[in-house]
Order: structure tokens, then C-alpha cells, then sequence
């Protein structure tokens, strides 16, 4: 008997759990170092608060929470301010690292035993820093003093408490994001960083790129674009839920490596974005965008005649310009590259200041052939979109006015490139 095919929700919900499944297999080959933590013994002297950790493990998660942030960092004023983070074990059964950043805000789960419950603000360098004879560390905190002790085997040792745990979260975003959007890991690894091409715009702010992602009636869209170029992926039969949103794209998908799992919990609100994981929620600031509408552009584009088109061979047309550009490492005050196409063939020529090269290609197939089929553009900002599409046998180009469109053979992406 026929059976009803799942909905796209269901499908998505299905590959959750057996990430969740995934996560638990992890959960328990790390359940013999659990034990070994358990077996650690207390000091004698567990001020307001005590806590031990794997000092592999304290280390790893610190290090996770700030990369995660790190371009909230880069575009943070305060240049000088104490990467602090916050050890939070109030709670037995739920001890998090937190790291505030920008507006920004990153927790992670980790593993430890409670002596004392409590928290605990410290630089996130004094874990790098700590070394010992043991793969432990325990902490403990004299509030009076305002210091923290350490011990790691038989080396001892005390930091500074940077805050108390209610002034260090006064600087949380105060925004509330429910994740209710299921989006596959691979998706963001293998799509929308693909999009965040290497821009020559200095406008474009620290957290990269603004990624347009739109769903709906089951068509994903996504566009990236700065003021001089435009990126665009479509998809048919797409397994999302509709929503659309604006994303700094580096942000976004730097967050997206961290996580632990196939499917990402997202939420998006006109403030903030928030994605969450397998021990790993983290909540980042909105950037502000001058939007352009690339798709409305495209679709009047394609209303005029070309001035030259062709399908070319993606591989061979990548070597002739990495051939031709081979001069440039010498002769690094140009990147311009000529690029001549007859009717079945075509040459790129660098000229430098005082170098030259020159390597052939073939074309593949001439749609439309034009009286002056030469065009002189940036080799290295041309050469990185096709790289994109290296994966991909052959790709359409279409030249007109000052600009080369490239187009994957099922129109999944499209560029839009200026020549000049």
C-alpha cells in the first residue's frame, strides 16, 4: 500500500534526530573521560566556588567561543578590552562557558565537577596559559580578594576575577530569537559559503558579505552583492520552511563550522539571529545593508541582445588565466589580464610593466559571436568567481555593456561581474 511521501518539516525533523543520535554516540566515547574528571579530588580549601575541568577540553570550548565571535572582535572599537568569559556552574548539572562580544553572545556546554556552584570571570588567555603535570585544572574563587586560584597537578597559582557574574552579563544582546527554522549544516557549509566571494569593495562592513536567503513555495534564493558585484543560487523542491532574512554572511557561516550536528536551529529577527546545536547556542547582532534587488536587474538583463556569448570549458578557461596570470607573483603592480575569444578558441594575455605571458583555451560552444570579442578586466576577481564554479563541467558567459554575467549550466549560480 502507497504510503503519503513526508513533508518537508518532517524530513528536516528526521535528520535532527539522527544528528541528535550522532551527538549521543559522541556523548558516549566521551563518557570514560567524565569518569576520570569525577575521580578528582577537591582542595581542602573551596572558597565561594569550586569547579574542576579537562584541561584539553576548558581550552578547546574557550578557543571555539572565541572564534565564533572573533569578527565581532575585528569590528569591536574597544580594541584593548580583556577577552573575559564567563564560567557559569550554578547549576550542577549544566555547566556553560559564555563570551560576550559586540552585542554579541556565545554559550557552550562543558564537562566539569562541581566542588562549590557558582561563577566565575576570568581571561579566556589563562587557559592557554595554565600548564601542569596533571590534565586537570580546579578552580576556586575568593570573592574577598577577588581572585582566582588554580591548581593543575602540582603547579599552583592565582588571576585576577575580572567581574562579578551581573555585570558581565549586563553587555547580553536583550533580544529573544525562537529557532524554529531547520537548516541542514551542509547547505551553509557547501552553498552560502560559496557566495561570500572575495570582495574589492572596502564599504563591505567587518561581518562580511550580506547574504539575501529567501524560501519560499519551496524555492530557495539566495543572493550576496556589494557595490560592484552580484552572486545569485536558486534551487527547486528546496526542504525548507518559507522565511526570508538578511545575514552577515561571514558571521553566519563561521558559526555555522562550529557546530556539532547535521541540522542548524536558526531564528531570524530584524535585530539579531540566533543558531543553536548540540551544546552550542549562540545569539549575533544583525548588520546594517543598503539592499540592491540583483534578481530584478538580472531578469531585465536577459530583455537585451548580448554583445558576445558562449559556453566554456570551466577547467580549461581556469588554467589559461592561472597560466597567463603566472607573471603576475613578479610583477605584483598588475592584475589586469586581455582575454580575446574567437569562434573556437581564445587566448589571455598579461601584460605587466616589464613581464608578459600568454596561454590558449578552447570554446566549447559560440551562442552568440560579436564584432569585437575582447574584453580586459581584474584576472584575479574574474578568476575567483569561476573558481566557484569549478565543479561544473562548462559554464555560459555573457558579455554586455561592461559587465560579464556567468551562469552555471542549470542556472543554479549566476555572477555578475564588471569588467573594468
Amino acid at each position: 500500500m502507497a504510503t503519503a511521501e513526508p513533508t518537508k518539516k518532517k524530513k528536516l525533523k528526521a535528520l535532527a534526530e539522527k544528528s541528535t543520535k550522532s551527538a549521543s554516540v559522541h556523548d558516549v566515547k566521551s563518557n570514560k573521560k567524565s569518569e576520570d574528571l569525577q575521580a578528582v579530588e577537591p582542595p581542602k580549601n573551596l572558597g565561594d566556588a569550586c569547579i574542576a575541568f579537562d584541561l584539553k577540553e576548558i581550552k578547546s570550548k574557550v578557543g571555539s567561543a572565541l572564534d565564533i565571535l572573533s569578527i565581532a572582535n575585528a569590528a569591536d572599537d574597544n580594541k584593548n578590552a580583556e577577552n573575559s568569559v564567563l564560567l557559569d556552574f550554578r547549576d550542577k548539572s549544566n555547566v556553560v562557558v559564555m563570551y560576550i562580544r559586540a552585542g554579541a553572545l556565545v554559550t557552550i556546554d562543558v564537562q566539569a565537577k562541581v566542588f562549590k556552584t557558582g561563577t566565575l570571570v576570568l581571561d579566556a588567555a589563562v587557559f592557554r596559559a595554565i600548564r601542569g603535570n596533571s590534565p586537570y585544572v580546579v578552580l576556586s574563587l575568593d570573592s574577598r580578594s577577588s581572585s582566582i586560584s588554580f591548581r593543575c597537578g602540582s603547579t599552583r597559582g592565582s588571576v585576577q576575577m575580572l567581574s562579578t557574574y551581573e555585570e558581565y552579563v549586563m553587555s547580553a544582546p536583550d533580544v529573544k530569537v525562537k529557532t524554529d527554522n531547520l537548516i541542514p549544516k551542509t547547505l551553509v557549509a557547501e552553498t552560502f559559503s560559496r557566495l561570500l566571494f572575495n570582495s574589492f569593495d572596502p564599504g563591505i562592513p567587518a561581518m562580511g558579505l550580506p547574504l539575501h536567503v529567501s524560501v519560499k513555495k519551496s524555492v530557495l534564493t539566495i543572493t550576496s552583492f556589494d557595490n560592484l558585484v552580484g552572486a545569485v543560487y536558486t534551487k527547486q523542491d528546496c526542504k525548507l520552511s518559507d522565511f526570508e532574512t538578511v545575514l552577515p554572511g561571514t558571521v553566519f557561516t563561521r558559526i555555522a563550522k562550529h557546530m556539532d550536528t547535521d541540522v542548524l536551529k536558526c531564528g531570524f529577527t530584524e535585530k539579531a539571529f540566533r543558531v543553536r546545536s548540540h551544546g552550542i547556542d549562540v545569539i549575533h547582532p544583525m548588520a546594517t545593508y543598503d539592499l540592491i534587488d540583483i534578481l530584478a536587474y538580472l531578469e531585465e538583463e536577459q530583455g537585451y541582445k548580448a554583445e558576445f556569448e558562449m559556453i566554456l570549458p570551466t577547467n580549461d578557461f581556469m588554467d589559461a588565466i592561472e597560466s597567463a596570470m603566472c607573471m603576475s607573483s613578479i610583477d605584483k603592480t598588475e592584475s589586469k589580464i586581455t582575454i580575446e575569444f574567437e569562434e573556437t578558441k581564445g587566448r589571455v594575455l598579461f601584460q605587466g610593466s616589464n613581464t608578459q605571458s600568454k596561454s590558449p583555451f578552447q570554446i566549447k560552444k559560440m551562442i552568440k559571436p560579436g564584432k569585437n570579442m575582447v574584453i580586459i578586466t581584474n584576472g584575479k576577481r574574474i578568476m575567483s568567481f569561476i573558481n566557484i564554479l569549478k565543479g561544473f563541467v562548462e559554464f555560459r558567459m555573457r558579455v554586455r555593456k561592461g559587465r560579464a554575467y556567468l551562469f552555471a549550466p542549470d542556472n543554479s549560480f549566476t555572477f555578475m561581474i564588471p569588467l573594468s
